[in-house]
């Protein structure tokens, strides 16, 4: 049982480290930077593309160091470091999944809020020109409340 709470106690510490570095960092970020990258944060829905239709398709964004992370449940993620009102940027890979045509490829990411929705634009580096851009729209999901 003394395990359990150590291990509790150390999980809670680390959220906090986590919340204190986040929150660290964007004081160190202008007002609207830090209000536009917190706005972004947690999980949101796929609700259009140009690359086919995924009903199941979702991002979830989190505090990585001094900017975020968002990683999608669809094999990529990112690390965004640049962020300006209303707009976030930043670059990432998409996973090795066999023969897809986007596997292990890199790519520049660049997410645009429209009120309540996120407007995603990814130019994926394919070594040939042009680059292929993909595009997304994204809403928050229901938080059942």
């Amino acid at each position: 049982m003394a395990q359990r709470v150590r291990l509790g106690a150390s999980a809670h510490m680390i959220r906090s480290a986590t919340l204190i570095a986040f929150t660290s960092a964007m004081m160190q970020a202008s007002p609207a930077q830090a209000s536009e990258a917190t706005e972004l944060l947690g999980l949101w829905e796929q609700v259009a593309t140009n690359a086919g239709a995924c009903e199941t398709c979702t991002i979830d964004f989190r505090a990585a160091g001094s900017g975020l992370s968002v990683t999608a449940n669809n094999g990529w993620a990112a690390t965004l470091s640049s962020s300006g009102e209303p707009d976030t940027f930043g670059a990432g890979r998409w996973e090795n999944r066999g023969a897809a045509w986007v596997s292990g490829k890199a790519f520049s990411v660049r997410f645009h809020r429209v009120g309540n929705r996120l407007e995603m634009t990814m130019t994926i580096d394919t070594g040939s020109e042009p680059k292929p851009v993909v595009r997304g729209v994204y809403k928050r999901t229901w938080q059942g409340m």
